[in-house]
């Protein structure tokens, strides 16, 4: 393992400490992961604005297991052949702080060691009509 993949692992761990180690739901399982932005933006839809809930969480890519190897995988992004957690890709729903969220992205980090979700999540639509 690279020492980037060992510093980034480590930054994390500590990072969720400090905020009171947050978790998201998913599959029937909590999560740890760290919460790095929110965004609340009016949106422009027909008949008014809409508030929308932004995240992206960084998540320790240890945390769904696997039965694979570096050299073999017989796992793909939607299914694992031990039936463990499968990692969260675009389009999939989410439970963080109460909240439903869908995956926008799912994308690992450029060294590997953990998974940014970007996510959204809307709010009550209203019309200024």
């Amino acid at each position: 393992m690279s020492a980037i993949k060992n510093i980034n692992r480590i930054a994390l761990r500590k990072l969720r400490g400090d905020l009171g180690q947050p978790t998201f739901r998913w599959k029937g399982s909590d999560v740890p992961c760290v919460q790095n932005t929110t965004l609340d933006a009016d949106e422009l839809v027909e008949g008014g604005y809409q508030l929308t809930d932004a995240i992206t969480l960084f998540v320790d890519r240890v945390e769904f297991f696997t039965v694979d190897t570096t050299l073999v995988t017989v796992d793909s992004d939607l299914w694992t052949a031990d039936s463990d957690l499968p990692p969260v890709v675009t389009g999939n729903v989410f439970l963080f702080e109460g909240r439903s969220y869908r995956a926008e992205s799912a994308s690992y980090s450029p060294g590997g060691a953990h998974l940014v979700i970007r996510a959204e999540a809307s709010k009550v639509a209203y019309s200024y009509v």
